[in-house]
């Protein structure tokens, strides 16, 4: 069996990853991240060439995971990233053997997404004041991305190039640069071409960005910082559910099922490769129809 070290195994990796899969800059972050990991396992093992592991160093290392009581996304997650380093060095003939075929994932049960109702959402976006320029930008952003339902990575990277106002929509590059079409309606056209000329023109001053949503310096807001804003505005709401920027989006999607749209085009608006993943809303969507038809029985019993 042919010689590999993990460090130039894991560096075509991820160059394959780069160039082939043209993967998103976050998932090659988190991939690198569990492959360090993995890496470190092996130092600790005396282990430089892969030709040298077998399964039960595979199983030992899993076993490692379960001992860090690391939550069983975490572990299905650096698993899947073994079974594709793994693959990817069979595949390519670094390797006569995939070491990793017989790893299994754990079993996770899908939670039903937090999603805010519509008091809890009207009370959140009435946080937003107009008394600074951050504070309206901030106000857009929010609204851009709960009447589209983007995720908060294709929020915060969205160019102008990518607004196509005249024509009602939004294009969005999504997960695997996959592009997506995104309508959009008067209400959000209007506030778009408002800050368009006044609150993003007087936010960069003299400064030149591409990007629809920047600070002072023209740089793109950042997943975190966008993060608190989100958390800020929640206590001002007296929200107290644990709502993230992908809280807006699980509402997006739970209140276009509630008004009658198909499940199918809220896959199409979500980005969801897998209608799967999309079906998930439809247990909010079961529990809010049974919500109502007991409102509804116990209104015509008065």
């Amino acid at each position: 069996m042919p010689s590999i070290k993990s460090d130039f195994a894991i560096k075509n990796f991820i160059q394959y990853l780069k160039v082939e899969k043209k993967v998103s800059v976050n998932t090659i972050t988190s991939y690198q991240r569990d492959l360090d990991d993995f890496k470190s396992y092996l130092i600790k093992e005396k282990i430089e060439d892969l030709s040298n592991i077998d399964n039960d160093l595979l199983v030992n290392y899993v076993a490692t995971l379960y001992d860090k009581n690391l939550s069983k996304s975490s572990i299905a997650r650096k698993i899947s990233c073994l079974k594709s380093l793994f693959k990817f060095l069979y595949v390519k003939d670094f390797l006569t053997v995939n070491k990793a075929a017989l790893l299994t994932l754990p079993k996770i049960t899908k939670k039903v997404p937090e999603y805010l109702d519509n008091n809890e959402i009207i009370n959140f976006l009435g946080t937003f004041d107009e008394s600074t320029l951050l504070n309206k930008r901030n106000k857009v952003m929010v609204f851009l991305m709960y009447y589209t339902g983007t995720r908060v990575s294709e929020l915060i990277n969205i160019k102008l190039s990518q607004l196509f106002l005249n024509d009602k929509y939004l294009r969005i590059k999504g997960k695997g640069n996959k592009e997506r079409v995104i309508p959009l309606n008067d209400m959000i056209i209007e506030v778009l071409e408002e800050y368009q000329a006044n609150t993003r023109r007087d936010i960069l001053d003299l400064n030149y960005s591409d990007y629809l949503f920047v600070n002072e310096k023209g740089n793109p807001i950042t997943r975190q910082g966008f993060f608190k804003i989100i958390k800020k505005h929640c206590l001002i709401a007296n929200i107290n559910k644990n709502v993230s920027p992908h809280t807006l989006r699980h509402s997006f999607a739970t209140h276009l099922l509630n008004n009658g749209v198909d499940l199918r085009s809220v896959q199409v608006l979500l980005g969801h490769s897998d209608i799967s993943t999309t079906q998930i809303y439809t247990h909010v969507n079961n529990d809010y129809i049974k919500k109502s038809y007991k409102e509804a029985r116990n209104l015509s019993k008065e």
